[in-house]
């Protein structure tokens, strides 16, 4: 199985098993441009395509004090995804 797969199928158990996402919600997820916070918003983006209960998804930023990166290159991975 995929790693793609095994993640997307993780995560929409525990969105299952914890009753973490309701019809209409509106989730921010927070984007550091690292592999984590990154594979999170696909997981959910693809985990929303296949979800009968619709929910948007927003993604953020938040600076992180003297280690500054530039947005530029997130933004342009956040318009490919329509997010």
């Amino acid at each position: 199985m995929s790693l793609q797969k095994q993640l997307l199928r993780k995560v929409g158990k525990a969105v299952h098993d914890f009753d973490m996402i309701r019809e209409g919600d509106r989730i921010a997820v927070g984007v550091s441009g690292g592999k984590d916070s990154l594979a999170l918003l696909d997981a959910l983006l693809l985990l929303r395509k296949r979800s009968p209960v619709p929910f948007e998804l927003e993604a953020f930023t938040v600076e992180q004090g003297k280690f500054l990166a530039p947005i530029a290159p997130m933004q342009e991975h956040m318009d490919d995804r329509g997010v």
